[in-house]
């Protein structure tokens, strides 16, 4: 399980309630800097692997539903 500094360091400013949700799934760090590599439009990210599923597939998710994610664009987010 992923702690809250963790989940910001890799997918940058998002709500709280978003990273409580985050947490919630239960993924790991890899699962969750593979989702928010593939909310950012990380097309290297997009060729490894075609599809996500599981856990990385929540948060990718609950990450594009997020409001402060989809308003910070690119900046601050793996990619």
């Amino acid at each position: 399980m992923s702690n809250r500094d963790e989940i910001v360091r890799l997918v940058g400013d998002v709500d709280e309630m978003t990273i409580s949700a985050i947490v919630e799934t239960g993924a790991s760090l890899a699962e969750i800097e593979q989702a928010a590599r593939w909310a950012a439009g990380d097309a290297v990210a997009r060729a490894e692997r075609h599809e996500m599923s599981g856990r990385a597939a929540a948060v990718y998710d609950l990450l594009i539903g997020d409001p402060v994610f989809a308003a910070a664009g690119d900046t601050g987010r793996p990619g």
